[in-house]
């Protein structure tokens, strides 16, 4: 089955979720992907995003099932996964892949409603952020708790936390599926071959990297270290180095 969220902990520490016809599915590495364990199931759904905080705490979320979002919390490494007390109508609305983000105990993820929702506390309570003038948020990405951009057939940006998003200008055309970023610093892709960069907090943007072929579909920065990575459409993958502020990009295939 395709995977379509991933989140990586350490070299050997690896969850993914798959989404076959049947439902969806998370399972869970410890040595570096050589084994796989499933730790969980929901008939019906399909995973958009995965994401642990620590070894132990982690969330998940997913298109709706019978009206409700599909949002679970983990304390135990993804052993066993619960929903309780997060109970969110959906409003006939659906996630995207990838469009989860986590910062501490504040967590956003995307829907195709002009919607935000966030919880400030780890899942027990939500809000709904609007998102005036873009229906879809592909991609999310905070630098701190306050300061974010929001990705779909545009740009939105904050600097409250999400309360108020309003619109910013970024090069190119095409999708916002990926942005990643640190301090002042953003790096962002719109499903083709350009890859743009602002180090002023999206006052100005440049191009950062241009690939030979394929289109970006997703980008993140390392946990640690200074490497920045990006996947294409034609299975390639592009590597930044040197945040916040890559000197050099290079692709493999």
């Amino acid at each position: 089955a395709d995977v379509y969220a991933v989140y990586a902990l350490d070299a050997n520490t690896c969850w993914v979720t798959t989404s076959p016809a049947t439902g969806a599915y998370i399972y869970k590495t410890t040595d570096g992907g050589t084994t796989w364990t499933q730790q969980f199931f929901q008939s019906g759904g399909f995973g958009n995003g995965i994401w642990f905080k620590d070894a132990n705490n982690g969330f998940f979320t997913g298109d709706p099932v019978g009206n409700r979002w599909s949002i679970f919390r983990t304390s135990n490494g993804g052993t066993t996964w619960d929903s309780t007390g997060m109970y969110q109508a959906s409003g006939g609305a659906a996630g995207w892949n990838n469009s989860l983000f986590v910062s501490g105990n504040s967590i956003w993820y995307g829907t195709n409603q002009t919607k935000i929702w966030y919880s400030p506390d780890f899942g027990n309570t939500w809000q709904i952020q609007t998102t005036t003038g873009q229906a879809n948020s592909y991609a999310v990405w905070f630098n701190n708790a306050t300061t974010g951009l929001a990705g779909g057939t545009n740009f939105l940006a904050t600097a409250n936390g999400g309360t108020t998003w309003a619109a910013v200008t970024v090069p190119g055309t095409g999708n916002v599926s990926g942005i990643t970023g640190e301090a002042t610093n953003w790096y962002v892709i719109r499903q083709a071959t350009g890859l743009y960069q602002s180090t002023d907090n999206g006052a100005t943007w440049t191009t950062a990297y241009t690939a030979p072929a394929g289109s970006f579909y997703h980008i993140s920065k390392a946990r640690t270290g200074t490497a920045i990575w990006a996947c294409r459409s034609n299975g390639a993958i592009s590597k930044g180095w040197g945040v916040p502020v890559p000197v050099e990009f290079t692709s493999f295939a």
